[in-house]
């Protein structure tokens, strides 16, 4: 999956969307990790937000996933 820079954010370092499922590198640590079953129109959100790291924890628990 192709992942797109997120400058803005202090959280995420780099995210990518494919077949409903985003994948997300966090800036810490390195870590990556997939989320299932994620709309397109939330990648979008994220990728347009002044604070995409804020609005990503306040969502990401809603959705499964595992560490790649």
């Amino acid at each position: 999956m192709r992942r797109g820079t997120l400058q803005q954010s202090e959280l995420i370092q780099s995210i990518g969307w494919r077949d409903g499922n985003i994948e997300v590198k966090y800036r810490d640590d390195g870590a990556v990790f997939l989320y299932y079953a994620v709309p397109f129109t939330t990648y979008m959100a994220l990728k347009r937000s002044k604070h995409p790291g804020t609005d990503w924890l306040s969502i990401r628990d809603q959705y499964r996933y595992k560490r790649l």
